[in-house]
């Protein structure tokens, strides 16, 4: 439901989800048209990093990268992905010329601007500790 909300914001953007159950058609027209995608740091590693160069038209244009349950990427994984993340941003900068905004997010967190640094490899992040969430 939140999605669908969401979505109704981006005035017929193309979005989608690409992951290990998206299809091979859907694939390329995600590819080709999408504005906004939902993936994860294993399609960034094995799908989308790999072959940049056909994510060109995306990748040049990436504004956004939002990393959500932040505070699950620990151990073993948090580090293969903070490689991944890392990696992201040196195809985009180097290879696409774009230097996206990662909003990492966590509810859980008791240090979210340290988890973000290294995370992602920045240390420029802005701490936002106010719960705007609706009561009642």
């Amino acid at each position: 439901r939140a999605l669908r909300a969401l979505l109704a914001f981006t005035d017929g953007a193309e979005v989608g989800v690409y992951d290990g159950d998206t299809s091979h058609a859907e694939r390329t027209r995600l590819r080709k048209h999408a504005r906004l995608l939902i993936s994860n740091p294993d399609m960034l590693h094995c799908s989308i990093l790999p072959h940049h160069k056909t994510f060109k038209r995306f990748l040049s244009n990436l504004k956004y990268v939002v990393v959500d349950e932040a505070h699950a990427y620990g151990g073993a994984f948090g580090c293969h992905a903070s490689i991944v993340f890392r990696r992201l941003r040196r195809v985009c900068e180097c290879l696409h010329g774009v230097h996206p905004t990662f909003i990492v997010s966590s509810a859980t967190m008791t240090h979210p601007r340290d988890l973000a640094a290294s995370l992602v490899g920045l240390d420029d992040f802005v701490e936002v500790t106010q719960d705007g969430s609706p009561r009642g």
